[in-house]
């Protein structure tokens, strides 16, 4: 049995990418709520921070991570990582 880890209030999708978001159910317990501005919010549970790093990491700017913290850490240092290349070059 996974245990699943709710990560809510997690991600602001930016106006442009939202449509994208919207043309499909990511899990039956997600959660998004429409933003005036056009972005949304997104709420779903995931057995790990690592199965949802990758899944932000494809949005590039278009996300913004809201919470768990020690998601918004992760992402900044393999962001940080990924700007000064693999390591022993």
């Amino acid at each position: 049995m996974i245990r699943m880890r709710h990560l809510c209030s997690g991600w602001q999708i930016e106006k442009r990418g939202s449509p994208w978001v919207l043309e499909r159910q990511w899990h039956p317990q997600q959660k998004v709520k429409k933003e005036c501005g056009g972005s949304i919010l997104l709420c779903l549970p995931a057995p790990d921070l690592y199965e949802v790093k990758r899944w932000v990491l494809q949005w590039g700017g278009e996300a913004e991570v809201l919470a768990p913290e020690d998601l918004r850490y992760e992402l900044r240092k393999d962001t940080a990582g990924m700007l000064k290349g693999p390591k022993g070059h």
